[in-house]
């Protein structure tokens, strides 16, 4: 059976020689292009250079992520981490070196975070067993992107959503969505049966009030129905317990 090649010590310093150079042409095009575009008048009177020196760590953390995935052909914690803290500092450099506008633009952060989580879900079990899909960290990072798409496309008029849900609150969808992945994964460990069914009514029940929580917003009811609707599903908890020992 064929083995797979040990990196020796020399190749170790030599691949990560080779990931700086990458790393550190990226940072002296991306200089050089900036300074250009300064000269031009095309960066306007908001341009902070400074933002640069938060550049540089940014594209270190995307350079490792990707060398990473070169090597190992996996997307494992290393490759989503990088990924993910990489594009987080990029947007956040490229916000403060061209001056945007934080009343404007705040909403790409969410998106982006979003983005983040929803890459470090593939790495991490769900809970009960239950995996793909219904990774809760997926189903929050759907909500938070598409909190911050939302948001982002109304600042800069490009789409009203706001105009779809009329008179609902359109924002409370991000709410609704985890509440969903957690009512289908609870739901699924249920059905397994075992040691997943009673961690799966939690997360049932999680599921529930979240959605709860989510339908008052969107619905724009009174907030007072809060503390009885989760004291009922409290209960329906309890009762579940008391039924299941039997």
């Amino acid at each position: 059976m064929d083995q797979e090649p040990v990196r020796t010590q020399a190749q170790v310093p030599a691949r990560r020689e080779k990931r700086g150079n990458w790393i550190l042409g990226f940072i002296f095009i991306i200089g050089g292009v900036i300074l250009i575009a300064q000269q031009l008048g095309w960066l306007g009177a908001r341009y902070n250079w400074w933002a640069l020196f938060i550049m540089v760590p940014a594209l270190a953390s995307l350079g490792g992520g990707f060398s990473e995935l070169q090597s190992s052909g996996k997307f494992g914690a290393a490759v989503r981490a990088g990924l993910g803290g990489g594009l987080i500092l990029m947007t956040l450099s490229l916000v403060f070196l061209f001056g945007l506008d934080w009343s404007v633009w705040w909403p790409l952060m969410v998106l982006v975070a979003g983005v983040a989580i929803f890459l470090e879900s593939f790495g991490t079990k769900a809970p009960a067993g239950v995996g793909g899909i219904l990774n809760m960290g997926l189903w929050i990072g759907l909500g938070a992107m598409f909190l911050g798409a939302g948001f982002l496309a109304k600042n800069l008029g490009i789409y009203d959503i706001s105009a779809v849900f009329d008179p609902l609150r359109w924002w409370a969808v991000a709410i609704l969505i985890p509440g969903v992945g957690a009512l289908l994964g609870g739901l699924f460990s249920m059905l397994r049966g075992g040691k997943a069914a009673m961690a799966g009514f939690g997360l049932l029940l999680f599921g529930l009030m979240t959605l709860t929580v989510g339908l008052i917003a969107l619905l724009g009811v009174s907030w007072a129905i809060l503390t009885p609707t989760l004291l009922i599903l409290a209960g329906f908890a309890i009762l579940f317990g008391i039924f299941r020992k039997r």
